[in-house]
């Protein structure tokens, strides 16, 4: 029997790319190196619904979906074909037995993931569900859905290993760090997050079995953790304010693996922070260089770290592609994220990196804030940056738990937060639900638990709406 069935239900929410499941392979590569056996499935090639069951075709890789000629499908099925169909998807968790059965998903998948394992049958593995669908929400999940037996919050590589070990009675559950669990019908916090230290000390992520060709993009991390604090963002409270770094070393060995096996594929760096420490990135691309290695990749920066040297030789290096967080154009709203720049230097920052590759510009709308003249001034600044050949994306803002944002506007009260519900939200989002689904109704259920899928009530919402509709007719247009 698999020891540990390890089931990857995240996916790209901005584009319809298929994405290394990375974080999945990470705990892969820890659990086999503690001697245990790990099957990894993901979803985004999961063919659900009335053949899930059927037995895959011969000689055909599986975890992958097929047409009926049993061929590979050449991307992943719609989100709405794997998630939407709960009992395919319980169908898909239960269709093998092991000795534990762990779910990493993200917030978009949260609903969908508790409803099908409510339904599963009486006699199943138990079940660990992790990743950044559940942080900050685990004590809610526990006290509500008993198919979920634990959580790991945080990283996870140590504690799973930890968690498998306990399950054989080798030792006890006492000290894992990041494990909720219940005892004698009591529920268990974690003593301790868990957060790794050593980076270096992790096996490099099991990517040797898997087949790579099917993913349109490629990554690695080079480091957890990000210093900076927007007020909108929780990956700062997730991972830690202290940024933890692999050797630059351990770095050019994951890219080169990885280049070696897909050449054509673009890599992504996927740090928040890639760029923080020049002398670091500089290092890489030195590296690269003495190695040979010649492929296109790609990272997140952040406004104020670029300068044209350091692009000049990121581009000499393969870099073609870079996301910037410019957030708003306008400077009373960054100030109140604690963006840490003004729309002056955003805007000169992206037309410096077009230079020397291509950019995106992220924008986030409907903060708290955010008055009608400050969303009037990011439509201009996207307007002006798309007719620069920049590449502008944008999205609602999203509620994130543990982020600043929420906490500030919680009642000093009673701590209660006002929201939009799901059907409200005036904007593009990256989290939606049918409101009267089972999904939908579940999360109407419980505000605080599925709190992505709101809204923050936002100043001039009617106005932005009607503001909101005519500008994308007109960027569609374009």
């Amino acid at each position: 029997m698999t020891q540990l069935r390890l089931l990857n239900t995240c996916r790209d929410l901005g584009e319809q790319r298929s994405l290394m499941p990375l974080a999945c392979l990470s705990l892969q590569a820890s659990v086999e190196a503690a001697g245990f056996t790990c099957k990894l499935e993901d979803l985004q090639f999961e063919k659900l619904g009335e053949d899930t069951l059927r037995r895959h075709p011969e000689g055909c890789v599986p975890g992958m979906a097929y047409n009926n000629l049993g061929e590979q499908a050449k991307r992943p099925i719609d989100e709405n074909l794997c998630l939407e169909d709960i009992d395919a998807l319980t169908r898909w968790f239960f269709r093998e037995d092991a000795e534990l059965l762990g779910i990493s998903l993200m917030s978009h998948a949260l609903p969908f993931v508790l409803l099908a394992l409510e339904q599963g049958p009486l006699h199943r593995p138990p079940v660990v569900l992790g990743g950044s669908g559940v942080a900050f929400v685990a004590a809610s999940i526990m006290q509500r859905f008993e198919a979920v037996d634990f959580i790991i919050e945080g990283e996870a590589e140590l504690a799973l290993v930890e968690l498998l070990r306990a399950l054989r009675g080798e030792r006890s559950m006492e000290g894992i760090p990041g494990l909720w669990r219940r005892q004698n019908g009591h529920l268990l916090p974690p003593t301790s997050l868990g957060r790794i230290a050593e980076l270096a000390l992790l096996p490099p992520p099991s990517a040797a079995s898997t087949p790579l060709e099917v993913y349109d993009v490629l990554s690695l991390h080079s480091a957890r953790g990000c210093p900076f604090r927007c007020a909108f963002c929780s990956a700062g409270a997730l991972a830690g304010h202290r940024v933890r770094s692999l050797p630059i070393s351990r770095v050019l060995d994951e890219a080169q693996a990885l280049a070696a096996r897909c050449p054509s594929r673009t890599l992504i760096v996927e740090d928040d922070t890639f760029l923080l420490r020049r002398s670091r990135v500089l290092a890489f691309c030195e590296g690269l260089h003495e190695r040979g290695l010649s492929f296109d990749w790609g990272c997140t920066g952040r406004v104020g770290l670029l300068d044209e040297a350091l692009l000049e030789r990121m581009a000499a290096a393969g870099c073609s592609n870079i996301f910037l967080g410019i957030e708003s154009g306008s400077d009373r709203l960054l100030s109140s994220i604690d963006k840490g720049f003004r729309v002056e230097q955003g805007y000169a920052q992206c037309l410096l990196a077009a230079r020397y590759m291509r950019v995106t510009a992220h924008f986030v709308w409907g903060f708290p804030t955010e008055r009608l003249e400050d969303f009037a001034a990011t439509y201009v600044l996207m307007m002006s940056l798309f007719a620069q050949g920049i590449n502008v994306r944008a999205s609602n803002l999203v509620p994130f738990p543990g982020s600043p944002l929420v906490e500030q506007q919680r009642d000093p009260q009673d701590g209660t937060l006002r929201l939009l519900a799901p059907s409200q939200t005036p904007y593009p989002r990256l989290l939606n639900v049918e409101p009267g689904s089972r999904a939908g109704q579940l999360v109407l259920s419980d505000a605080e638990l599925f709190l992505p899928f709101y809204s923050l009530p936002t100043p001039a919402l009617e106005e932005k709406r009607a503001s909101a509709s005519r500008f994308h007719a007109l960027f569609d247009a374009l």
